[in-house]
């Protein structure tokens, strides 16, 4: 599969996510004005899948290398967590690196800082993926609470982290076609994303 239809599949999946990530907070307005356990729940689902949308991009630009490490059929995973993980010892950049907007430096060299705080870090990611797991089925009355109404409570900082990790972010691309990294962004409304290519003419590094 080349560069190109791996970086169209990271968009889709991308855009998907923030199809998802709107729809979610759709559901916790509904849930605020009406307090029905129904809207968060649907809430939590589609901010669920949210995460597994990330998680199913960025085997994208490490499909080979994730293909081979899995040795067996990656076509059936659908744990973002596992996914996340297993993908961290392929490419430990793995992860996408939200940026900054560009700044033109005094040689007229564009440059993009990184984005230090705010956003949502990958163990950050793998914590709320397993929290929000309690939330899909129903309570055992038995049980002890989960917390639910704790967590609809930080729902509105996990989106905005989630917002700032997708708005802007680079991730790196190591095929035999292609070295280099995609600059990827969302629109003001984070409803729909576009990459852009920036090719390697040899060998490159990430320095953080």
């Amino acid at each position: 599969m080349n560069s190109e239809r791996l970086r169209d599949i990271y968009l889709k999946q991308i855009n998907e996510a923030l199809d998802r990530l709107n729809a979610s907070e759709v559901y916790y307005e509904r849930f605020i004005k009406t307090e029905e356990i129904y809207e968060m729940d649907s809430c939590v689902l589609q901010l669920r899948k949210t995460l597994e949308c990330i998680a199913f991009a960025a085997i994208a630009p490490n499909r080979k290398a994730y293909e081979q490490f899995r040795k067996s059929d990656f076509t059936k995973d659908f744990n973002a967590k596992k996914i996340t993980t297993q993908l961290n010892q392929i490419n430990k950049h793995f992860y996408p690196k939200p940026i900054l907007p560009a700044v033109r430096a005094e040689d007229n060299v564009w440059n993009h800082a990184r984005k230090e705080s705010g956003f949502l870090t990958q163990k950050r990611f793998e914590k709320i993926y397993d929290r929000l797991g309690k939330y899909l089925h129903a309570d055992n009355p038995w049980g002890n609470d989960k917390g639910l109404s704790n967590f609809a409570k930080e729902f509105p900082s996990i989106v905005k982290q989630i917002q700032s990790l997708l708005a802007l972010h680079i991730t790196s691309i190591i095929t035999p076609d292609f070295k280099g990294v995609w600059i990827v962004e969302s629109d003001s409304n984070f409803a729909r994303a576009r990459i852009i290519t920036a090719q390697a003419d040899g060998e490159f590094e990430f320095t953080s």
